[in-house]
């Protein structure tokens, strides 16, 4: 076996399948970490009974393993693999306990006479979170490939808009489509509860960001290194994970507007005997449906674009974003009749405010999950080429480095011109950063593969080589 690009000290640090850490230094360094972290949490609730310490407690441990300094192990300053655009963009988080703080400590709010700091003091939190989750997602945000599995840097930004722009979604839906006040300016505004809070982080928020995104990452391993997970078992358990964690992140926050503890406290109106006919079992029966049609539909679309990732076209992409979008304003909208007791099929709210409120959030919400995330995944993509080519490859046996540049070599020649050339371009920026032994060993493996594909692929790759060693200009 092909030694690592810059090799790895021995650790007890867990290892994938993949001859890699998962995350270097875990137990030794960043698990006594975090056990501090969680000693302060569990010590300060247990002592003070302010709710508060376990929500920040989640969202320190996450920002801990996000900006911790592994690259220290392998002698690499932080630099050289955490940008300052990611920095930022976890920092920003922070956002979320600042919100729960802000809702503890503003003046109370009532249904009929709203306090309406409150309200603003939620949005400005929702376009903090969302616009530096564009800054997150830029190509810029992401580090230099580094020998482990889990990189922050590469899945937090696509994970971070899809995670803001359903919270944007969600709330979208509570005010057009939920109660608002009699008086002017019929204005909502949350009563906040930390519990809500922790249910939307700790059951929407980490389950979609960073723990989908490596379970994403792990499936798209194992159907191009061990030909699995590629039948509809796969596409079930992701596509049916993502719309739970939707729902969950939906529900937390609905019950930080409502000043309710999700499960312990009812929350959902739509459930009672008097709402259940018109607004519980209709919006049921609509959340179940559009739950089918995101796993089966917009999953078998995905299914049917196949792998590697580097086979997705710009078109694939917007019609499934399309299929996402449908799927998920559907899902939304009817959970929301779930939570509320409004009738199923209402029109949205007519006073101007809350209507321009919640359009106005409906709308940013559709950019972000929409033309954003793809812009996002269209970053990600030449990372996750360049740690292949440095780290994941050379970790392989010959066979198997083979077998699986075969496979990318055979998709980048059906890819679009552009797209090929940022992916082999990143392929080959991120060999030019590995030791001689490596770029030998892959260079190597690229002419070996070369020679085997059909004449006019291998023409086709090799046009696009000599447009690199011309200087072709990056997009």
């Amino acid at each position: 076996m092909a030694t690592n690009a810059i090799p790895i000290p021995p650790t007890r640090a867990s290892t994938f399948p993949y001859g890699l850490p998962i995350l270097i230094g875990f137990r030794d360094q960043i698990l006594p970490a975090l056990s501090a972290i969680w000693v302060v949490a569990l010590g300060g609730w247990a002592f003070t009974r302010q709710e508060f310490f376990i929500p920040v407690g989640v969202w320190a441990t996450v920002t801990t393993m996000m900006l911790w300094p592994v690259g220290r192990v392998l002698g690499l300053s932080y630099s050289q693999y955490r940008r300052p655009l990611f920095i930022l963009g976890v920092l920003s988080m922070a956002s979320l306990p600042a919100l729960g703080f802000a809702l503890q400590f503003l003046p109370p709010t009532t249904h009929a006479e709203p306090y309406l700091p409150r309200t603003w003091a939620l949005l400005i939190v929702v376009a903090i979170l969302t616009s530096f989750s564009v800054i997150a997602a830029a190509r810029r945000a992401i580090g230099r490939p580094i020998g482990m599995i889990f990189r922050p840097d590469v899945l937090f930004g696509d994970g971070r808009v899809l995670g803001t722009g359903m919270i944007a979604l969600g709330l979208s839906m509570r005010f057009l489509f939920a109660d608002v006040p009699e008086a002017f300016p019929n204005i909502p505004a949350p009563k906040g509860n930390w519990w809500g809070l922790f249910f939307a982080i700790a059951f929407g928020l980490i389950q979609i960001i960073p723990l989908r995104g490596m379970l994403k990452l792990r499936m798209r391993l194992a159907r191009v290194f061990e030909s699995r997970w590629s039948g509809w078992g796969a596409i079930i358990l992701r596509e049916g994970y993502l719309v739970l964690a939707a729902l969950a992140l939906l529900f937390g926050f609905h019950n930080v507007f409502k000043g309710t503890i999700p499960i312990v406290q009812p929350s959902l109106a739509g459930l009672e005997p008097e709402h259940f006919a018109e607004a519980g079992l209709s919006g049921l029966i609509s959340t179940a449906l559009a739950a089918l049609f995101i796993i089966f539909v917009r999953g078998g679309y995905k299914k049917r674009i196949g792998d590697p990732f580097i086979r997705e076209t710009l078109r694939q992409s917007v019609i499934k974003q399309l299929l996402f979008l449908v799927g998920f304003i559907w899902l939304f909208y009817s959970f929301a009749h779930v939570m509320e007791e409004q009738p199923f099929g209402s029109g949205p709210n007519t006073a101007f405010w809350p209507s321009l409120i919640g359009w106005s959030l409906f709308m940013w919400s559709v950019i972000m999950l929409g033309p954003i995330r793809i812009w996002a995944q269209r970053n990600q993509r030449p990372a996750l080429v360049e740690q292949m080519a440095a780290y994941l490859l050379p970790a392989q046996s010959s066979e198997k480095r083979k077998q699986v540049m075969l496979q990318i070599m055979h998709a980048l020649a059906e890819c679009p011109a552009h797209q090929r050339l940022d992916y082999m371009r990143a392929m080959q920026d991120a060999l030019a950063q590995s030791p001689a032994e490596i770029r030998e060993t892959m260079t190597s493996l690229r002419m070996e593969c070369l020679a085997e594909l059909p004449s006019e692929k291998r023409r086709t790759l090799m046009k696009t080589m000599d447009a690199l060693l011309l200087g072709a200009p990056q997009k």
